[in-house]
């Protein structure tokens, strides 16, 4: 629908007239409401294609140890790549991501692709499963606990990082990236280390205190790198930032 305003100013008074056009029938609304949602979902599905291939890339790697941040930690197993892995190092980074196109789509485009990008994942892992069934050996299978620990605190990871991002977005702009990023890593680290350690002997306390710093340093770095990225990245209608 659409409106043309004629405003003049007289006495210190503003008049302002609308002239609307005939309402629309119902076919054309459905017709309308349905292009949108379309075109929506075929966004949603691009983001989560994009989204599952790095996912897919970062569980393959997640027995690999990453090296990166022992520096910050004593030696043995107080090292960060004790628990470390380059596969939770890219998801790290996913994260990062996820607020980026977060920027420019919304929360609730980018919540959802993040809910079908998972749903893709784990067909193709599982796709990846049968296909090496037959080479495969007890000790070459995770146990459930630490899949589920490892999936749901990543999932539980790019939710609370998108929303906490939507909520802190249109104010002071480093804030939405800086809480953003350090809420959805806090989740992660407190959703991880109980569900995936907890009864065992395993220092799985000061490895979740490691990562809660480590989680705080890369927002903080992120920022920096955000800065000059809002200028290029910018948001889409209706949505707040700069």
């Amino acid at each position: 629908m659409s409106s043309y305003e004629d405003s003049s100013l007289s006495d210190g008074v503003i008049v302002v007239e609308r002239h609307y056009e005939r309402d629309l029938d119902g076919r054309t609304r459905a017709a309308r409401f349905l292009s949108r949602a379309l075109a929506k979902a075929g966004l949603a599905f691009g983001l989560a294609t994009g989204l599952a291939v790095f996912q897919l890339l970062a569980v393959v790697t997640v027995d690999l140890p990453l090296s990166l941040f022992d520096r910050i930690a004593g030696p043995g197993g107080m090292v960060p790549s004790a628990f470390l892995s380059r596969g939770e190092g890219l998801f790290l980074l996913i994260v990062l991501a996820t607020l980026l196109v977060s920027r420019r789509w919304g929360a609730r485009v980018v919540a959802s692709a993040v809910t079908l990008s998972w749903v893709m994942t784990a067909v193709f892992v599982l796709m990846l499963i049968v296909e090496l069934a037959p080479s495969l050996e007890d000790s070459d299978v995770p146990e459930v606990r630490f899949v589920s620990a490892l999936v749901g605190s990543w999932i539980v990871s790019q939710w609370a990082a998108v929303w906490t991002y939507e909520v802190f977005r249109g104010g002071l702009w480093w804030r939405a990236p800086l809480f953003g990023a350090a809420v959805g890593y806090g989740f992660q680290a407190l959703v991880y280390f109980p569900s995936a350690f907890a009864g065992t002997p395993l220092p799985w306390a000061y490895w979740m205190a490691l990562q809660l710093i480590i989680g705080l340093m890369i927002a903080c770095l992120f920022v920096l790198i955000y800065g000059p990225l809002r200028w290029l990245i910018r948001p889409g209608l209706g949505l707040g930032g700069r």
